[in-house]
């Protein structure tokens, strides 16, 4: 074994039996395998101040944290160290002793990341890609596409997932195949659209723009009457985006197949082509308004905050927040069509849906649903401190409904203070990347105008980057 390896190989001998010299890197040994993952969070974030090979070692056993959060941390951590020696260790050593997935997953993300560029490790990545279970192999993946895009031996490895059981390694695949054959990919590309799995048709077509974009027009026209409505959105926007006029009769006449929010898309692409002058109604009226938003989905979930701050009077009125947002769900309700969908989920610290699932808009739902909004305010607002603030939890169930495709989310919050990820930049990055083949639209309304604060700063944000709108109101 060589010098390097064995030094390494006796520092994970040592991790592992709980001795150091160094009694602050012990501590945080302990730290990283404390019961809150808050605390561990926390020692990951301090062992990247050490940017020591045994601390390099302890945050590559973290990677394997169950805590997305705590993960997150470790790789962010590996990623500041410099150090020759760990350098070294992370681009062998490191891979060669991983012997999870998520392990592997970490350390790619690790490899890849533009500050470290460990080129050195393709050759275990390599190994690693041709033996490791699925639920790597996307960050793997990822990260022999960005360190050696020119590799015939990378390519071959790449194209050799297409055909993968994973369907999450099959859009990585297709993706990154794109990437790097270009024009070539084209073939692979276009049985992508066809592909049992609505994410890998989406990642297909998407993919097919930037490698030959005639075929991907070619292929969202035909997609525009696919199966499953993420697909049918991924294709309409890549025609508007294309602004390919050539496909406004299918557009049109997919208007009178559609209803809801799929209805809406199409007309908006079709204002956009500019080939609906005097036709303003083309892309239907709203289904009802909510906050004065214009909605036009007959699959929502609304999303409530019950945090002490909206006991607070409304500007210029007498009424808490939270009793205006009652009246307004209720009168939404009255108008949302009976062949609709709809859930309602509330949130303070914990987050809590009224159904796992959207219910069909009828009326004893409509009343169950407002009945039991009543008794959460009840029991939460005004029960007990429900102080703090949720916005990722809340957000992120919403996509465990797989029927959902658009959500409605109120909140009186100017800061984020709970919940899995709790930064604005890794909020927007985790949900986005759960929107990344759902196309859901969030509507964000901000009770209190502070657009500047971090929350509404997010709320914002994650409107815009999903066509959705965003309201502050008093």
């Amino acid at each position: 074994m060589a010098p390097t390896r064995l030094v390494f190989a006796l520092l994970l001998a040592v991790v592992s039996a709980g001795a150091y010299a160094d009694d602050n890197i012990q501590e945080l040994f302990k730290k990283s395998q404390d019961a809150d993952p808050l605390v561990r969070a926390k020692a990951a974030r301090d062992l990247a101040d050490l940017r020591t090979p045994d601390a390099a070692v302890v945050l590559v056993k973290m990677l394997a944290d169950p805590h997305d959060h705590v993960h997150d941390e470790a790789v962010e951590s590996l990623t500041t160290m410099s150090d020759a020696k760990v350098l070294e260790y992370l681009a062998e050593g490191a891979f060669r002793s991983a012997r999870d997935p998520r392990t592997l997953a970490g350390l790619a993300r690790v490899a890849a990341d533009p500050e470290m560029k460990l080129v050195g490790a393709v050759p275990e990545l390599l190994r690693a890609l041709s033996q490791v279970r699925e639920g790597a192999a996307v960050a793997v993946i990822s990260a022999l596409s960005t360190l050696a895009p020119e590799d015939a031996e990378v390519k071959e490895a790449i194209a050799g997932k297409l055909k993968s059981q994973d369907w999450e390694t099959r859009a990585a695949a297709l993706e990154a195949h794109a990437a790097l054959a270009k024009a070539e990919a084209s073939a692979a590309l276009v049985e992508g659209c066809g592909d049992r799995q609505f994410q890998v048709r989406i990642a297909a077509l998407e993919a097919l723009a930037g490698a030959d974009k005639p075929k991907a027009l070619e292929q969202a026209k035909a997609m525009l009457s696919d199966e499953h409505w993420s697909v049918r959105v991924a294709a309409i926007q890549l025609i508007e985006r294309a602004k390919d006029r050539t496909a406004v009769q299918l557009l049109v006449a997919r208007l009178k197949e559609e209803d809801g929010r799929l209805k809406k898309d199409i007309g908006d692409c079709l204002r956009a082509l500019a080939s609906t002058e005097g036709q303003e109604g083309g892309g239907g009226d709203s289904v009802v308004t909510f906050y004065g938003i214009q909605i036009y989905s007959k699959r929502v979930i609304f999303v409530t905050d019950l945090s002490q701050g909206m006991k607070d009077k409304a500007a210029g009125t007498n009424k808490a927040r939270i009793d205006i947002a009652q009246e307004q769900f209720v009168e939404c309700l009255k108008g949302y069509p009976a062949d609709g969908f709809f859930n309602l989920l509330v949130f303070a610290t914990e987050v809590q849906p009224w159904q796992n699932r959207m219910q069909r808009a009828v009326p004893p739902a409509k009343s169950q649903s407002a009945e039991w909004l009543a008794k959460m305010v009840q029991a939460w607002l005004y029960a007990r401190d429900t102080g703090r603030t949720n916005v990722y939890d809340s957000l992120a169930l919403c996509f465990e409904d797989p029927n959902v495709d658009t959500v409605v989310f109120l909140s009186d919050a100017t800061t984020i203070t709970e919940g899995t990820y709790q930064n604005k930049t890794d909020i927007l990055r985790r949900l986005l990347e759960k929107n990344r083949y759902r196309k859901i639209r969030f509507h964000m309304i901000g009770v209190g105008k502070k657009e500047k604060a971090v929350a509404r700063s997010l709320m914002k944000d994650l409107a815009e980057e999903t066509r959705g709108t965003f309201i502050e109101t008093d």
